[in-house]
């Protein structure tokens, strides 16, 4: 499989696992924005903002991949990807909340946090740094990469593959 299709494949991945992250996270911070009345007269917004929060993470996943030019940097991360992960998940939120308060396509109800300066919503702010990173960790930590990793040859996949004992060449010795 090459790195193409690896991609793809893993970015399908990332988009199903944020979609299901976000959707539950959407829907439990729901009674924080007003007007809320229930679970199903609400599902229809939590389900288009589960859709732009899955799309930003498998966004953010492809600017990775191509910044670090290797498809599976998740399995093998360095501290400044997850900082630059989580900063462009926080940076997003921020200008995403701000605009959509100041031009009403949401607000607050009284129990919501904010940042007083700049008057977000700090349940929406955390969401998009912190699920970003708990959808690559889980893609990894749940094993959904490994066969990936192996197709594609990369070093993590073959540091994994235990080493052949008792092999015919070694036995006939």
């Amino acid at each position: 499989m090459n790195g193409t299709a690896i991609t793809r494949r893993t970015a399908r991945r990332v988009f199903a696992v944020s979609f299901v992250l976000n959707l539950v996270w959407e829907n439990v911070q729901a009674p924080l924005y007003h007007p809320y009345r229930s679970f199903w007269s609400h599902l229809p917004a939590c389900l288009l903002g589960t859709l732009g929060d899955a799309s930003f993470t498998t966004l953010l996943y492809l600017g990775l991949v191509r910044a670090r030019r290797d498809p599976q940097w998740f399995t093998r991360p360095s501290r400044s990807t997850w900082t630059v992960a989580a900063i462009v998940g926080l940076l997003v939120a921020v200008v995403t909340e701000v605009i959509a308060v100041r031009r009403e396509f949401w607000a607050y109800g009284p129990r919501m946090p904010r940042l007083p300066l700049l008057n977000a919503g700090v349940t929406p702010l955390v969401q998009l740094a912190l699920l970003s990173i708990m959808t690559f960790k889980l893609l990894h930590l749940t094993g959904l990469v490994d066969d990936l990793g192996a197709c594609h040859g990369s070093q993590a996949a073959e540091q994994k593959r235990p080493k052949a004992r008792g092999t015919a060449a070694a036995r006939k010795r």
